[in-house]
């Protein structure tokens, strides 16, 4: 007698994992999991088209949205530009660092201009937009901290964090340009240097390779280390540290990624892609940031030269990983290449979220390009946005043999006219090879959302299957209701 099984669609649950189970996701590509529980494909990447100056042809280093300006400031090939809502960009300054990431702050001089910060691993520029000046900190005062990789701005302070210190220095209160040599600090609970410095709420998290401090104004001092606010855990990665929706979240020195609670204390949350993350050369590089779309927020989290090949067997490299903090589940989000029939990482080096325009707006990581993360394009700059779907390996709770019957999705094909299909495939019984490919063709609708099922009968007679369901075309493709009907033999 047949018996019906419906398959839990998940992030990423079972990377690597050989024994078999009932629900898992192996591989989940340009997807995040909606409400309902289905599976719907991310937004495409739109190119924003611009006038007036044109950025070089470089990483677009930095992003930053000056809200009360309503203006998206941006570092590319050593200068700040900035771009308004109608997407035209001015040149603001020259004399940053190139292929640097940068660090953003909103300050106030002494003439009470609110002006922008910003240093990406030299000096500390601030842009004074009132008396359209670019000052060079350490030009006009000579104890202006230099090789800075990181500012911040707490409680009238201008925080900065020179590269391979331990130290942290700090401007005159209520005035970013003015700065004394014997005006710093020191994280001295253990011998490593500060890899990346955060803010949350009034306190001050300074990363390390072992561990991380937290310090706050007391009002006199004025930055003193927080009584027990030390957390027995460093970063491996210093651009990994990122504010997610009031969350602290970081790559740690074991290479899991971690939220930090409280004010000694952390979560790992990483454990469905630990696997993978042990298997990489290096992490040094990687780098993360919040992305805003459909009404979720995640933590982007890019490996740029990650080799692939543990991954899904291909020569590519760079590999992106997104948090979902509504759900807490993994999944990938990538590029695909048509020419060599691969995918690679996510090609954003930078982002910010014009919340008055309400748009996600994206830096590449070359080009010098800008992206809209769009919400009715499903194509990446006029290339295909494939999804895919592949499960774990699954025996539903049995290690006799099973016959599959049926097994039956809902698809969505959108408004979208493109014409859609998507591709079917299964193997069996840990076989590298996948069995034949079986095509669907998903109608489209002109102004209603067309729902429909489709279903393969009759796979081959094993214990274990793997399942995989991949699309290419421009639509904005959903999956949910998987459903199988099998039997389980009994000799």
């Amino acid at each position: 007698m047949s018996e019906a099984t419906k398959l839990e669609l998940t992030g990423l649950t079972s990377y690597g994992d050989d024994v078999s189970r009932i629900n898992s996701s192996d591989k989940v590509t340009n997807l995040f999991l909606d409400n309902a529980g289905y599976l719907r494909s991310r937004g495409g990447l739109s190119v924003i088209s611009t006038s007036g100056v044109s950025l070089p042809t470089s990483n677009v280093d930095g992003l930053f949205y000056w809200v009360s300006k309503d203006l998206t400031m941006i570092v590319c090939g050593g200068s700040l530009y900035e771009m308004n809502e109608n997407n035209v960009i001015t040149l603001i300054g020259t004399g940053l660092e190139t292929n640097e990431r940068a660090s953003f702050a909103v300050v106030r001089t002494s003439t009470g201009v609110e002006s922008l910060a910003v240093a990406n691993g030299g000096d500390i520029y601030i842009y004074d937009p009132v008396n359209a000046t670019w000052t060079n900190t350490y030009t006009t005062d000579n104890d202006a901290p230099r090789g800075v990789k990181k500012i911040v701005f707490l409680t009238g302070f201008l925080v900065a964090v020179p590269s391979n210190s331990n130290r942290f220095f700090f401007s005159q209160v209520g005035d970013p340009e003015d700065w004394s040599a014997l005006d710093f600090a020191s994280a001295e609970a253990n011998a490593d240097i500060i890899e990346n410095m955060s803010v949350k709420g009034f306190y001050l998290y300074l990363f390390g390779t072992n561990t991380i401090e937290i310090w706050y104004n007391d009002g006199n001092t004025p930055f003193i280390r927080l009584d027990g606010g030390l957390v027995e855990n460093g970063t491996a990665s210093p651009f990994s540290v990122s504010v997610v929706e009031d969350q602290l979240m970081f790559l740690d020195n074991k290479r899991r990624i971690c939220v930090v609670e409280g004010q000694s204390a952390y979560k790992v949350i990483s454990s469905s892609i630990d696997r993978f993350l042990q298997s990489l050369d290096s992490v040094e590089d990687a780098y993360a940031y919040p992305i805003q779309h459909q009404g979720r927020v995640f933590y982007s989290l890019n490996f740029p030269t990650a080799s692939r090949s543990e991954w899904d067997g291909s020569s590519a490299t760079g590999i992106t990983f997104i948090y979902d903090m509504y759900n807490q589940q993994f999944f990938e989000w990538a590029e695909w290449s048509t020419t060599n029939s691969e995918f690679s990482q996510f090609p954003v080096n930078a982002e910010c979220y014009a919340s008055l325009q309400q748009r996600q707006i994206l830096g590449k990581n070359e080009e010098g390009k800008l992206y809209e993360l769009a919400q009715t394009v499903y194509q990446d700059e006029g290339n295909p946005l494939r999804i895919m779907w592949q499960s774990g390996f699954l025996d539903f709770g049995a290690l006799q043999k099973k016959r599959l019957r049926k097994m039956r999705w809902r698809m969505t094909s959108g408004f979208d006219p493109v014409a859609s299909t998507v591709v079917f495939n299964y193997r069996v019984d840990g076989q590298s090879e996948w069995d034949s490919s079986r095509e669907t063709s998903l109608t489209t609708g002109g102004s209603s959302l067309n729902q429909f099922h489709t279903q393969i009968n009759n796979l081959r007679i094993a214990r274990v299957y793997q399942f995989q369901i991949v699309g290419s075309n421009a639509s904005p493709y959903c999956l949910g209701d998987v459903t199988l009907e099998l039997d389980i033999m009994t000799s």
